[in-house]
């Protein structure tokens, strides 16, 4: 699998700097300790199904493991779930330790908002959010496009991006709310950056309207284990396995890797 390399992109930086300064240390501290606990259950879990995953980056709109596959409609919803759930651990262990330690209430109760704050959030059903990719693994299941979901998913993320950022700029003449720009931003950006690894329905349309070429890797193995196989998967090729096991051949494609 390898090690799990953690970035940050500059601009996430410049804004921890910026929190410190404006004396937000406390809350920035605890929602970065929030989100990377939960993007390491989203990551302990697609290790358990097989898959590569390559770095945990943070950014201003959020954080997020990388890969170069794509989960499985089934593993995704799992995956997707594994974050919150991790929240919600955490606010159930944090809620106890109160009744057993009062006195903890008066340093965990930032880290029990944070943490409370990540797991609603990341289930509103949009994509790339948690909520979003369970929504869409399960239509997906059901045969539903990708492509027309992700279509219906931009015009909901830059809807309520701009409500978001309406309701700041609203706020600003009463008591600012921070939160509201950053959502705002978050669902805005991801309003055009949404389908952008979503390479899967994009081979297949390029597929059938013969544009340009996609390029072809043939794999011979002898393994039928589908965790192994997606690992040969890649957003630059699509690939095609010919299995030979006792003596008895058989080939699979990408695409049956997601039925």
């Amino acid at each position: 699998m390898g090690k799990l390399k953690i970035k940050f992109h500059p601009l996430f930086v410049l804004y921890v700097f910026l929190c410190i300064y404006f004396n937000w240390f406390n809350k920035i501290f605890y929602y970065v300790i929030t989100v990377t606990l939960h993007e390491y259950g989203h990551y302990f879990v697609a290790k358990y199904f097989g898959y590569q995953i390559d770095s945990m980056i943070f950014s201003l709109s959020g954080a997020g493991i990388t890969s170069n596959n794509n989960f499985k409609s089934k593993h995704d919803i799992l995956i997707s779930i594994a974050g919150p759930l991790v929240n919600l651990l955490i606010l159930l262990i944090t809620v106890c330790s109160w009744w057993i330690f009062p006195l903890t209430y008066l340093y965990t109760y930032d880290f029990l908002i944070s943490n409370l704050v990540v797991m609603f959030f990341n289930l509103i059903p949009i994509y790339p959010l948690d909520g979003g990719r369970i929504l869409f693994a399960f239509l997906s299941m059901k045969n539903i496009s990708k492509s027309k979901l992700m279509k219906i998913n931009k015009y909901v993320c830059l809807t309520f991006g701009i409500t978001m950022i309406i309701f700041y700029i609203v706020s600003l003449f009463y008591i600012s709310n921070l939160n509201l720009l950053f959502i705002g931003v978050f669902l805005t950006i991801n309003s055009i950056n949404c389908d952008k690894n979503i390479y899967f329905d994009k081979i297949q349309s390029l597929n059938k309207k013969m544009n340009k070429p996609v390029e072809v890797k043939v794999f011979k193995v002898n393994c039928e284990n589908t965790k192994e196989l997606i690992k040969y998967l890649n957003p630059h090729y699509y690939s095609i396995f010919q299995i030979s096991v006792n003596n008895k051949s058989k080939t699979i494609e990408e695409k049956d890797l997601f039925n």
